[in-house]
């Protein structure tokens, strides 16, 4: 798929109101992935202070990512099937990837970068 990526937003407002794939890669202290999640929404707000609040598609409220615009790649026109559900998402403007060092104790719900709020 990163092939397929562009360049990152030049600016916090470029990303608002557009539709991103997002991929979070849980890895545990040694590096070894211990899960995987991705998903599609439209950005509803983005700045360094909040990070960039996403309404996902088929869910009420937003996920807040954080604030790392070199994160968000330009994506190229397609369809993305997503692994887990397959899922297809037609041409959405930009690829967010991430990866989140977990604790084996925490439960996934409580990882920071991928918080959940009510939308307002």
């Amino acid at each position: 798929m990163n092939e397929r990526l562009g360049g990152p937003p030049a600016s916090w407002d470029e990303v608002v109101g557009t539709r991103v794939l997002v991929g979070v890669a849980r890895v545990d202290a040694r590096g070894d992935v211990v899960g995987r999640e991705q998903w599609a929404g439209v950005v509803v707000s983005a700045s360094a202070r909040q990070g960039v609040a996403v309404r996902p598609d088929g869910e009420e409220g937003v996920r807040v990512l954080p604030p790392a615009l070199p994160s968000f790649r330009r994506a190229a026109p397609g369809r993305y099937v997503l692994k887990e559900t397959g899922a297809v998402v037609e041409d959405p403007d930009w690829v967010a990837t991430f990866t989140v060092r977990v604790d084996p104790d925490e439960p996934p719900a409580r990882l920071r970068g991928a918080r959940r709020r009510r939308a307002r």
